[in-house]
């Protein structure tokens, strides 16, 4: 185990990774998007994947 970063080629279950990316501003990633290398064709999107539809909570008392 390494607290620190340390570059691997593969992760695995149970394991923490990190991703650079060259995104500008927050909403060029969407959340659970799927990553995947540019050469792989046969990648397919989780099922069920939406965009966010942002919602606003509110409680009133009296």
């Amino acid at each position: 185990m390494h607290p620190e970063m340390t570059p691997c080629q593969v992760l695995y279950a149970g394991q923490v990774g990190y991703v650079v990316a060259n995104m500008r501003t927050v909403q060029e990633a969407a959340v659970g998007e799927t990553l995947f290398d540019v050469g792989n064709d046969a990648v397919q999107a989780f099922p069920g994947f939406a965009p966010v539809k942002p919602n606003v909570f509110s409680g009133l008392f009296p």
